[in-house]
C-alpha cells in the first residue's frame, strides 16, 4: 500500500470509509460537498473540512486504482465499499452489484471458511487467508486476502479492510504437484529396491518403503538427518562427500558402500547416485551378494 495510507489509524479508516460513502452518495444525488455530516464525528470548520475531504480524495483515487481487490466489509458480511479490481476480479458488472450480495453465501465457496477468518480477530487485527471464492458465473478461484479488523475500544469488530488477489494459477499448479508427488510416492512405495531423496548436503528428504524393511529404521527416524552421519561408518564418509560433489556438478556415480542396520548389522549395497533438480537422489540396489554382518 501506498506509503501515505499505509499506517492509518483504526479512526482515520473509520472516518474516510465514511467519506468514501457519503461521498459516493452526494456524487449521485449531485448534492453538495459542503452538505455532508459525518457521523460520529464533531462538526468541522470549512479549512478543516477542505483539508480533511482533500485526504479522503486522494485516498479514494488510491483505493480505486489499486491492482488488487480492496474491499471494506462488515462483521455481518456486506461490502460497504469495493474497487473497480475488486468487481472484475469476482466477475461483476458493477460495484453496485457486489455492494448488494451476501458475502458469506455468495462470495465465499465454503461459508464458514469466514467465520474461521472472523475468529482470527479475536488475537489479531491482521491476517492473511488463502480461501475459494465464487465469481458472479459461479465459476470457482482461489484468494489471497490481506485482512485489517478495525475495532471499536471494546475490541469489537466494526469493519473489515482487505486487499485480495487472484492465485488460482498457483493453488491448481500446487494441488498438481502435489497429486504428481502423492502417485510417485505410490510407485516408490513399491518398488522392490531401496530409494533415498537427499539433498546436496546428504539431509535426508524422503526413503521408500523398503528402505525401512531392510534398515530398520522408521521415516521419522531418518528424515531431517544427514544421512552419512547415521548410516555410514565414518571411515566411509569421504565417499559421500565427494560424490555428492560431483552430483552438484550433475555428474551421476556408482559405488558400493555398507550401510549400517538399526540393529547394527550391515549390508552392502551398490550405489547409483545421480542429480535431479535442486536436490539429489540416491537410487540404492541392493547387492546380489547382500553382506548383513
Amino acid at each position: 500500500m501506498k506509503d501515505e495510507f499505509k499506517n492509518l489509524s483504526a479512526d482515520d479508516l473509520k472516518r474516510m470509509l465514511l467519506a468514501l460513502r457519503e461521498e459516493n452518495a452526494l456524487l449521485k444525488s449531485k448534492a453538495r460537498l459542503a452538505d455532508v455530516s459525518m457521523e460520529h464525528s464533531s462538526p468541522l470548520d470549512s479549512k478543516k473540512t477542505e483539508r480533511y475531504f482533500s485526504g479522503c480524495n486522494r485516498y479514494r483515487l488510491f483505493f480505486e486504482s489499486m491492482s488488487v481487490g480492496g474491499y471494506f466489509s462488515t462483521p455481518e458480511g456486506k461490502f460497504l465499499q469495493v474497487n473497480p479490481q475488486m468487481v472484475h476480479l469476482l466477475g461483476y458488472n458493477n460495484e453496485e452489484e457486489l455492494l448488494a450480495v451476501n458475502i458469506s453465501h455468495q462470495v465465499f465457496f465454503i461459508a464458514s471458511d469466514r467465520d474461521v477468518i472472523l475468529k482470527q480477530a479475536v488475537n489479531s487485527d491482521h491476517v492473511t487467508s488463502v480461501y475459494q471464492a465464487k465469481t458472479r458465473d459461479g465459476k470457482i478461484i482461489w484468494l489471497e486476502d490481506h485482512i485489517r479488523f478495525i475495532k471499536d475500544s471494546l475490541g469489537n469488530i466494526e469493519f473489515i479492510e482487505g486487499n485480495c488477489h487472484d492465485i488460482t494459477s498457483r493453488k491448481e499448479t500446487e494441488l498438481a504437484l502435489q497429486m504428481s508427488e502423492a502417485r510417485l510416492r505410490i510407485l516408490l512405495d513399491n518398488m522392490s529396491e531401496v530409494f533415498m531423496l537427499v539433498d546436496n548436503d546428504d539431509r535426508v528428504l524422503y526413503v521408500n518403503k523398503r528402505f525401512t524393511d531392510i534398515l530398520g529404521y522408521s521415516r521419522e527416524e531418518i528424515i531431517g538427518r544427514i544421512g552419512y552421519q547415521v548410516l555410514i561408518d565414518p571411515a566411509d564418509h569421504s565417499v559421500i562427500v565427494s560424490a555428492n560433489k560431483e552430483r552438484v556438478e550433475d555428474k551421476p556415480g556408482q559405488y558400493e558402500l555398507y550401510f549400517r542396520k538399526k540393529d547394527g548389522g550391515k549390508v552392502l549395497f551398490l550405489v547409483n547416485g545421480a542429480p535431479y533438480k535442486a536436490v539429489s537422489y540416491t537410487h540404492l540396489r541392493a547387492h546380489e551378494t547382500v553382506l548383513d554382518l
